[in-house]
């Protein structure tokens, strides 16, 4: 397996890359084990933080949207004016708070998907350091020293010191400064002394507590389930023409296509570029150096675990020549769209007219919706935003990055939400009816034999007794408790939370009633509880004592920071509506 690539290498060469150029980053394992070892409570502020963001924000934002909803509109939190340099300096803040919980930058589309919103966050950042100069909470300058101390050590590589490293591959490449980690760390050490003071309140965990949670989460049930799947009746269901017509008919809301858009795009393939690009490399006189200093910088041998040092290096060499190959498209790309946006008067028809006069050929889009790229194209997020931000009077963006390419592209074509005609889709509806008849039978079989497990069960049988005479094959279960995370003979058929519930509340030789599944229905059957491991337990317990008592007090913060937050950043922006932007922060 090819593992996935770090920040860009370029950044080390010092020929940094355009700000769309940048595949993920992930802290080695040892920087998280470093952070947890000497700094708990940071590393539960920092996750906390993230959690808080997303009870008190449920609103469904997909853009990175870092400036507020028009120029100089801070707003005010708890009556005070937010003025434009502390907004700046709040979301440095936040991107060195997301790299050093989640190991990446939050500019691509995961971040997007896991709900982060930089605008949002820097708020509610701001909202905790008002708090912290309320309460007169100040951190010393030893303890800010000592936890920058803790976190940059690790960046110590081929002789240099943790911290020129940190400064190099870290804050410079997001032109942050020391000063901005050093306000980083005070004001993040001072939101666990603001966390304590809001937790002092939260009732302690006693030992006998402690115990009673710890046995009901690890005591196990030996159990077997019958899965009644759709995939095993499809053969009873026959395709009569008028149900399949009323099915339709009926389930319309299924097969409405969204809104969708089509663009005219110009290609800049990375590989026009390859060779320049390759020798760009091959001039550089300390690329070996170069080379190991990342190898050993994402963790040698405990990062590519199934790579050799030679095969390792190679990968990251060929990352470099992609990363150079789609820098050089990027400034064609650019420099065809400067020209474009200055034609007037500004018309969709310019994209093809520009690019026939310099030999190029413009292509259409297939239509494709906000989440789906279109069919060819190996495009991200960003290319959808971009789409869909195209209108008559700014109908041209550019330059978009692509997996292998950048990107010019302009407005060809809207169309909108429609259900497409009976004929058009007849073959996925034939295939949505045989399923949902199929479960229906299956539902119905699952019924009957739950019926006759119970009655049978009654009547002094054994389960093993009834599923033979049924025809079906139960499955035994590994052991599981309520701690358990992974079940995969259940997970593919309904998820792990739902079964829990539903085995914990059957009884020992008792059988649950039947249960819909995704796919058709299903009952558990009981066994035994399993005898409760006692030594395990006074081993783990000490451990779960501590968890408990974070989990309540973050329980605490978090309702605290949710009234509080509520009243007090209702004149902010992150409280206003605002129109999606498209392009990435301002942190490059």
């Amino acid at each position: 397996m090819r593992p996935r690539a770090h920040r860009p290498f370029l950044r080390l060469t010092g020929l940094a890359p355009d700000r769309y150029v940048r595949p993920p980053f992930r802290i080695p394992d040892f920087m998280f084990g470093t952070i947890r070892k000497h700094s708990k409570w940071l590393w539960l502020v920092i996750v906390t933080l993230m959690v808080i963001s997303l009870v008190y924000w449920t609103g469904n934002r997909s853009d990175l949207s870092t400036r507020p909803w028009g120029a100089g509109e801070y707003g005010t939190i708890a009556g005070k004016e937010v003025r434009a340099d502390d907004y700046a300096a709040a979301i440095k803040e936040v991107y060195l708070n997301y790299y050093l919980s989640s190991g990446e930058w939050p500019d691509g589309p995961e971040a997007t998907r896991a709900g982060f919103d930089a605008m949002r966050e820097t708020y509610f950042r701001l909202f905790l350091i008002q708090k912290q100069q309320e309460l007169g909470i100040h951190v010393g300058q030893d303890v800010v020293t000592e936890q920058a101390r803790n976190i940059v050590r690790n960046f110590a590589r081929d002789g240099a010191d943790g911290l020129t490293v940190f400064k190099r591959t870290v804050l410079d490449a997001r032109k942050m400064t020391l000063g901005d980690f050093e306000r980083f760390l005070r004001h993040t050490l001072g939101m666990q002394q603001l966390a304590a003071a809001v937790a002092t309140g939260a009732r302690l965990v006693t030992p006998q507590e402690a115990r009673e949670v710890y046995e009901r989460e690890h005591r196990e049930l030996s159990a077997q389930v019958v899965f009644f799947t759709a995939s095993n009746f499809l053969a009873r269901v026959t395709a009569d023409p008028a149900a399949v017509a009323a099915f339709y008919t009926n389930q319309q809301a299924r097969y409405r296509l969204p809104e969708r858009v089509q663009v005219n795009y110009l290609r800049f393939p990375m590989t026009n570029y390859w060779a320049a690009a390759e020798k760009e490399i091959t001039g550089m006189t300390n690329l070996p150096l170069l080379l190991d200093a990342e190898y050993q910088r994402r963790g040698g041998t405990n990062f590519y675990t199934d790579l050799t040092p030679e095969q390792a290096r190679a990968s990251i060499r060929e990352e470099l020549h992609k990363e150079l190959a789609l820098r050089e498209a990027r400034k064609d790309a650019a420099r065809f769209t400067d020209e474009l946006l200055n034609r007037e008067p500004v018309k969709p028809e310019n994209l093809a007219t520009l690019a026939a006069q310099k030999g190029f050929t413009v292509e259409v889009s297939p239509a494709f919706d906000r989440s789906t790229p279109p069919t060819g194209l190996a495009v991200n997020d960003q290319f959808l935003r971009a789409a869909f931000s195209l209108r008559a009077d700014e109908p041209f963006y550019g330059p978009v990055p692509g997996e292998d390419a950048m990107y010019v592209i302009g407005q060809h074509k809207q169309l909108p939400s429609e259900v497409p005609p009976f004929e058009a889709v007849r073959e996925r509806v034939e295939q949505d009816h045989r399923f949902f008849e199929a479960v229906r039978l299956a539902r119905a079989e699952a019924q009957t034999f739950a019926a006759t497990v119970t009655n049978g069960l009654a009547a002094g049988k054994t389960f093993a007794e009834l599923a033979t005479a049924a025809g079906v094959a139960p499955t035994l279960l590994p052991p599981f408790s309520l701690n358990t995370r992974a079940l995969p003979e259940v997970e593919n058929h309904m998820s792990l939370q739902q079964f829990k519930q539903i085995a914990f509340t059957t009884g020992p030789g008792q059988a649950s009633p039947s249960i819909p599944t995704m796919d058709g229905g299903m009952l558990v059957y009981v066994q035994s509880v399993l005898p409760f491991d006692e030594q395990k337990a006074e081993r783990e317990l000490p451990d779960f004592l501590k968890l408990l008592q974070q989990a309540r007090q973050s329980e605490a913060f978090q309702a605290w920071f949710g009234q509080e937050a509520q009243l007090a950043l209702a004149n902010t922006p992150i409280n206003r509506p605002r129109q999606p932007e498209v392009g990435t922060t301002p942190l490059n």
